[in-house]
């Protein structure tokens, strides 16, 4: 039996004395427009073990933006908003990056004295700070990398905006110097380090794209590796919480075949360490002893994920499926602890179905229901087929649930037999492709060394890139992904637009599908193929990968 699991994946202006700044009333659309910017990002970072930031606003012209050190106040200039303002349809991007930038050194605890612009209105006091120029750079290069990471996480593109956003606002703001002074850099200086950093930041972005299609396709371990060697960079409650869902991933790997009937809905968001343990009864099968400590790991995971946030629902959710499984692991070995941990499992449930309903969130209230009729048919207590019926309207797994209960799948949920289509992207031959070591960087994960790459050029390569994850002969994945605007159709002739009924049509049911919180993955192992379709069920890019080992 083909298990399907659904998952949701879920990327400083100037010094001076904000004391007696100035607030425009309430009711400013340019103050409304930058705080809903702003609140994006503090939830994409996620991290309520400092106090929330508090966004505020001026029309002094001085400063530009700022962190103001030991306060969580990040306050914005109408005048740098402007300069937002004038690039267009990017005006969100641009205020992403001035805002994620002071948010990174409000998080990081940064100095005063090296926010994101040079803060220069008061070249008296700026001459007293200490701190040399090359710890400044240092700091603003950390500030645009994780904050440009922490713009691409709240669905912004930040990426290329950064020299013309700095000399819009240099030039806004006329008193600031353009030369180095000994404590601050140039424009031209400032530039060149946001060009170096946005190289990195790239980096960061197709290493976490590589990252989710590699749980996509199930290679979980290498996945792990990639998403640990980002945290090392930046963390937050949505990548806390994967690290934990790829662990409970590879503990349902370790169950019997067959005692896994229903599909749990884990909700993928993240990253954070994996440190396996054997928490857990002392058991003589090894293959039980593995999976208990990978769900444990989990459980620590959710509950860490928690503590950052613990309004974060999908944390909630996934604790409750991990204590499920835990149960169901112990089912004939120890009645004790099944007991407990499913008097855990729903009790976590429980919860969640309040606080979403309590959100309006119907769709996370369903999934916990659908969670409550799994340990109602595990556990005999209660009618898990009613529990199925009141929330598959909402859940995709509930209807598919209960036709594992009823032993009547819903229609078209079995995986057709079909050969191998072979597709391709920009008529490129993946079965050709080897990896170009040229262009490869060096990971050091905490087991291997692998080699990691993207390729954006090649002949007849219009809007496409190849990510690489390469060990050896015998373990890579290399895949092919479209990129927006791609005029090509598939070797069914779909294109970018089509929708999910279109999909199914022409390739039928996946073997796995995965969702994201814009959107979600249908992965059709078979073909070597995954579609991306948008929160519209509109095929957003598609992507053809080769693999060893093979799932």
């Amino acid at each position: 039996m083909i298990v399907n699991f659904l998952f949701s994946f879920v990327i400083g202006l100037a010094i001076g004395n904000p004391a007696n700044t100035p607030v425009v009333p309430e009711g400013n659309p340019k103050l409304e427009h930058a705080q809903k910017i702003f609140d994006r990002l503090v939830e994409a970072r996620g991290d309520l073990s400092m106090k929330t930031p508090v966004l505020e606003w001026t029309v002094e012209a001085s400063n530009g933006a700022y962190y103001l050190n030991g306060t969580n106040k990040i306050t914005l200039e109408e005048r740098a908003y402007d300069v937002c303002a004038s690039f267009g349809e990017k005006t969100d991007d641009a205020l992403a990056f001035i805002l994620s930038h002071e948010l990174t050194h409000y998080y990081k605890q940064h100095g005063w004295e090296a926010n994101f612009g040079d803060k220069f209105a008061d070249l008296e006091v700026g001459s007293e700070v200490m701190e040399n120029l090359r710890d400044i750079k240092q700091q603003e290069t950390e500030a645009d990398l994780v904050g440009g990471f922490l713009a691409y996480t709240a669905g912004f593109n930040t990426v290329g905006i950064a020299p013309d956003f700095l000399r819009k606002l240099y030039d806004s703001y006329p008193k600031w110097p353009r030369v180095n002074s000994a404590k601050y850099p140039s424009l031209e200086e400032r530039i060149l380090v946001a060009r170096n950093t946005e190289k990195e930041l790239i980096n960061f972005i197709q290493m976490f794209e590589t990252a989710n299609l590699l749980v996509a396709v199930g290679h979980l371990d290498d996945a792990i590796e990639y998403y640990n060697y980002i945290l090392s960079f930046y963390k937050s409650r949505e990548l806390v919480n994967n690290l934990g869902v790829v662990s409970c991933m590879r503990a349902m790997k370790e169950f019997e075949d067959g005692k896994i009937k229903y599909l749990y809905p884990l909700e993928l968001d993240g990253e954070a360490r994996l440190r396996l343990g054997s928490k857990g009864i002392d058991h003589e099968d090894p293959k039980k002893k593995l999976r208990d400590s990978l769900l444990n790991v989990g459980i620590k995971q959710f509950q860490e994920a928690m503590l950052l946030d613990n309004e974060y629902h999908t944390a909630r959710l996934n604790l409750a499926c991990a204590y499920s499984l835990l149960a169901l692991s112990n089912k004939g070995v120890d009645a004790s602890e099944e007991e407990m941990n499913y008097d855990f499992a729903s009790l976590y449930c429980k919860q969640v179905v309040r606080r979403a309903n309590k959100a309006d969130d119907a769709k996370l209230s369903a999934d916990a229901t659908t969670l409550m009729g799994i340990i109602a048919s595990e556990t005999g207590e209660g009618d898990a087929e009613a529990i199925f019926v009141s929330a598959r309207e909402k859940s995709t797994l509930a209807e598919a649930n209960l036709g594992i209960l009823k032993k009547t799948p819903a229609s078209g949920s079995a995986r057709k037999p079909q050969s191998l289509i072979r597709e391709s992207v920009d008529d490129f031959n993946m079965d050709r492709f080897r990896g170009l070591t040229d262009t490869l960087i060096i990971v050091n994960g905490t087991k291997v060394n692998r080699q990691w790459g993207y390729y954006r050029k090649g002949p007849g390569f219009t809007r496409s890139k190849i990510l690489v994850d390469y060990v050896n002969a015998n373990q890579y994945v290399f895949f092919h992904l479209t990129e927006p605007g791609y005029e090509g159709a598939t070797e069914q002739g779909l294109k970018l637009g089509a929708s999910r009924a279109d999909i199914l049509a022409k390739y039928l049911t996946p073997d796995r599908e995965i969702q994201l919180p814009n959107g979600y993955f249908l992965v059709y192992g078979a073909d070597q193929l995954i579609f991306w379709l948008d929160q519209d069920k509109k095929l957003k890019r598609w992507i053809v990968y080769r693999m060893k080992p093979i799932e």
